[in-house]
């Protein structure tokens, strides 16, 4: 699956962009693991890396005290969530997962992946449904 998707090429993406339902815009510096989220009247720039340097915004005023964390950590469920159906193959090989193959209902293969930590939702697996080549076509997750 990652070779059909081309890894490679995703991992030497440097800046992503895009928006997501429901109103969240990103623009993602992954070599420098910064993350610029903004929704309604929110805006946040996370450091992956070191979640406790990012800075919030609510209109042009900069959030400071104990809302700072609230809305930082409303921005990295946003993230973490958002950017996972974004690029869900790729996460396949992420720490804390493990895969397998499996027969599906209709005797093909499927890559089950589980992932056992990271993101918000630790404990999720999906089972990818792939063409001859490789590529995702569906999932099951649960």
């Amino acid at each position: 699956m990652l070779a059909a998707v081309n890894k490679p090429a995703w991992d030497s993406t440097n800046i992503i962009t895009w928006k997501y339902g429901g109103g969240h815009t990103y623009v993602w510096d992954k070599k420098s693991n910064l993350v610029f989220i903004h929704w309604g009247d929110y805006k946040v720039l996370l450091n992956l890396n070191t979640w406790e340097k990012g800075r919030a915004f609510e209109g042009n005023k900069e959030i400071k005290g104990p809302n700072l964390d609230v809305v930082r950590g409303k921005a990295w469920t946003y993230f973490c969530n958002d950017s996972f159906w974004l690029i869900a193959p790729f996460k396949a090989s992420d720490e804390g997962t493990t895969r397998s193959l499996v027969k599906n209902e209709d005797k093909t293969n499927g890559l089950l992946v589980s992932y056992a930590s990271g993101g918000v939702t630790p404990g999720d697996a999906y089972l990818w449904k792939l063409d001859a080549n490789g590529l995702p076509q569906s999932y099951k997750m649960w």
